[in-house]
């Protein structure tokens, strides 16, 4: 039986070194590098906020997981965070932040989001961090990391298009469709 081209050219490149990840050092089995994300240029807004955050002029668990998630959305390659442009931040409280943005792929919708420590800590069907079986863990019964909190909603909340998503926004007055762990009264800008 006559063997065919490509299995021959296959069983030839077997021993080749496959051009998708680096040749085995002679100490040991190969291994990635992850690379450093590059911050991409992002809103004036969203600048100035983080800008404010760094420079310390709010501090406590939320203002730590504002900033963190702030910076995430600059370079985070995990999801489309890339695409995602902020209009507007700002700490709701002691445990929860909000963000109005522009989603990825739909940049003429603005949406707001709030997330609070308190509905990442209870228990119950959905926990932030626990969507399914992926994001970063945040342990049941252990204090929240505000960071870990941060990079899963950068991610995972603002990093991914809407979605079923669209079907729960309630606007507000200003016309921006919020969604997440709301109140009976919406979030309002403290401007």
């Amino acid at each position: 039986m006559r063997r065919r081209w490509w299995r021959r050219e296959r069983s030839a490149r077997a021993a080749d070194v496959s051009p998708f990840r680096a040749a085995e050092p002679p100490s040991g089995p190969a291994h990635f590098v992850e690379r450093a994300p590059t911050p991409r240029p992002i809103s004036d807004r969203h600048a100035e906020v983080l800008a404010d955050l760094i420079t310390g002029r709010a501090d406590g668990w939320s203002a730590i997981a504002l900033r963190e998630c702030l910076d995430r959305l600059r370079s985070s390659t995990v999801t489309e965070a890339g695409r995602v442009i902020v209009e507007d931040a700002w700490i709701d409280g002691e445990d929860a932040i909000c963000v109005v943005y522009r989603p990825p792929f739909d940049s003429e919708r603005t949406v707001g989001l709030r997330r609070s420590r308190r509905a990442a800590e209870a228990p119950g069907e959905w926990r932030i961090g626990d969507m399914t079986t992926w994001g970063y863990e945040m342990p049941p019964g252990q204090p929240i990391d505000p960071t870990i909190f941060a990079w899963n909603v950068a991610d995972f909340d603002i990093g991914e298009p809407l979605g079923f998503i669209l079907t729960i926004l309630r606007a507000d007055d200003d016309g921006i469709g919020w969604w997440g762990n709301l109140d009976e009264r919406l979030p309002v800008r403290p401007h």
